[in-house]
């Protein structure tokens, strides 16, 4: 297999995640998925239910950067189970700490 060719594919990737917080406990994968695949498009979820904690918070990787930006920008403050949520771009830089992470 030829590795060169992946080479900046993580990148590409951050910029097509969004990062969802203040997800309610009742949130489920589906919920999530009728909501961003009936209003934005095709889209991959991952949950993260920490410990100890009111809310849990969501990654979701959209087929096409336009759609990352569409739902964060159109869609920015989505209601999943009747409480708003808050739809952020992933920034990498930000999740580590380096210089350059400021909120979109």
């Amino acid at each position: 297999m030829d590795y060169g060719n992946l080479k900046g594919l993580g990148a590409e990737n951050a910029h097509r995640m969004i990062f969802i917080s203040d997800l309610p406990k009742s949130t489920s994968y589906m919920d999530l998925s009728d909501y961003y695949e009936k209003n934005v498009g095709p889209c991959q979820i991952c949950i993260k239910r920490p410990l100890f904690k009111n809310f849990y918070y969501a990654f979701v990787m959209f087929d096409s950067i336009e759609n990352a930006k569409k739902a964060t920008e159109e869609f920015r403050f989505p209601k999943i189970k009747g409480v708003m949520a808050r739809a952020l771009p992933y920034n990498m830089h930000a999740v580590k700490g380096e210089p350059g992470g400021k909120d979109v």
